[in-house]
């Protein structure tokens, strides 16, 4: 009677790759100098904002004038962020009602005038009546168009110097007066087909008012 020789079993894990001391420091070598490279061009990196940020606070008035929104800023989701942001980051006591639509679709002149004026409402309201509460409206939409208002209590006892007498009142029932400071954003609202109110109402509180067509 023939024993029967039983078949090998043959293993089926990986063979592992067994390195020599050269071959370990070869690599340990490459990955170091892998490394040392990424760390150079990290730390040139950190070192080029150092020195911005350094320029930055040797001539703050530049910098201020560089990061600012320019003319060309129009009114976007992002830019109207920012912009309340950079207030609120300043101190400003902001209250904000907002409702937009389809804002992506406002031709781009139009929204940086509708930018514009919001703009101008905010830095009025903080020159002028600095710690005050400023209230900002925000209505955009093809069917409303746009329209913005901002609006701040001021201090009764400060003259209002920028009262200007000798226009008509703007909205009688909210006793408005048109005023100076603001005629160029007003020239460029009428000239969008818009219209731009102005002034102190009754109880010494400062309006910017702005109703601008919806252009797409």
């Amino acid at each position: 009677m023939r024993a029967r020789c039983k078949p090998s079993r043959r293993s089926s894990r990986p063979k592992r790759e067994v390195w020599t001391p050269g071959q370990l420091a070869g690599q340990a070598s490459r990955i170091a100098g892998q490394n040392r490279g990424e760390i150079r061009k990290q730390a040139a990196g950190a070192l080029d904002e150092a020195h911005s940020v350094i320029d930055m606070l040797r001539h703050p008035e530049q910098a201020k004038a560089q990061l600012a929104p320019s003319d060309e800023t129009s009114l976007t989701r992002e830019s109207l962020d920012a912009l309340l942001g950079d207030a609120r980051a300043a101190g400003m006591r902001l209250n904000t009602w907002i409702d937009i639509q389809q804002l992506g679709q406002l031709n781009r002149e139009t929204g940086k005038i509708a930018y514009r004026v919001l703009q101008e409402g905010l830095t009025n309201a903080s020159r002028h009546a600095p710690g005050s509460p400023v209230s900002l409206e925000l209505t955009a939409n093809p069917t409303a168009g746009v329209h913005a208002h901002v609006s701040n209590p001021t201090n009764p006892s400060v003259p209002a110097a920028s009262v200007d007498a000798t226009r008509p009142a703007m909205d009688s029932k909210n006793a408005f007066r048109t005023g100076a400071g603001l005629p160029g954003l007003a020239e460029r609202v009428r000239q969008a087909g818009g219209t731009c109110r102005f002034g102190f109402d009754a109880r010494h509180a400062f309006h910017v008012d702005v109703q601008l067509p919806w252009v797409e």
